[in-house]
């Protein structure tokens, strides 16, 4: 069954994509939880850095915590920090 595999780099090896991923995953849970939180630039800068053990998933569940808990409609610096 085991016909081949695919090799997917971590995040660590891009970071080009965490601002893609992190305005997708937004928008998936916007829809879902009724919201409309949106992200400051430097909140995505802040976001490519950080380090992401967990992968995607640690990602998601990350960008899912921040919008359920920001008090705002703009997800800021200081709500990552």
């Amino acid at each position: 069954i085991n016909t081949f595999t695919i090799h997917v780099p971590s995040l660590e090896n891009r970071r080009e994509d965490i601002e893609s991923l992190v305005l997708f995953f937004a928008d998936q849970l916007n829809h879902v939880l009724k919201t409309r939180k949106r992200f400051r630039a430097a909140t995505l800068r802040i976001l490519e850095r950080r380090e992401w053990p967990g992968e995607v998933r640690e990602l998601r569940n990350f960008i899912e915590r921040l919008i359920v808990d920001s008090p705002g409609e703009v997800i800021e610096p200081t709500d990552v920090e």
